[in-house]
């Protein structure tokens, strides 16, 4: 943003990829993002914020995982990348009835809200 705002000017906020902490009984959230010393903050929105669901608390999708979308339909999540190539995981969700393949943010997009069937291992607990 090139100009300064002037106090008292209106504008409209928006706060990409930050999971939700808590939501109190008005309905104000607070959200968990990077505090300006790069580790985590927990930060109130007052009640005039739109807040959108974007994915749910177990995203993303691990290898192994079973996911439902909005139409009944369950997805696989495999690991797909290239082992003599990388060793960074490439998650993609399977629909095993056809053999279709999609990116889990495209799938998500496209026929979520997406939710968790069955996650083989959680030891992870925390996961952002």
């Amino acid at each position: 943003m090139s100009e300064r705002l002037k106090p008292g000017e209106y504008v409209d906020v928006a706060i990409k990829g930050v999971r939700v902490v808590e939501q109190d009984e008005h309905g104000c959230v607070t959200v968990r993002a990077d505090a300006h010393d790069g580790g985590p903050a927990h930060w109130p929105m007052p009640p005039q914020a739109a807040v959108s669901r974007v994915a749910p608390a177990e995203w993303p999708p691990r290898a192994g995982d079973l996911w439902r979308d909005r139409h009944g339909v369950v997805w696989f999540a495999a690991d797909v990348h290239d082992i003599e190539e990388t060793d960074v995981p490439e998650i993609v969700l399977v629909y095993p009835h056809e053999d279709f393949r999609q990116a889990p943010d495209v799938c998500n997009q496209q026929a979520g809200p997406l939710t968790l069937v069955h996650r083989e291992d959680e030891q992870d607990g925390d996961q952002a």
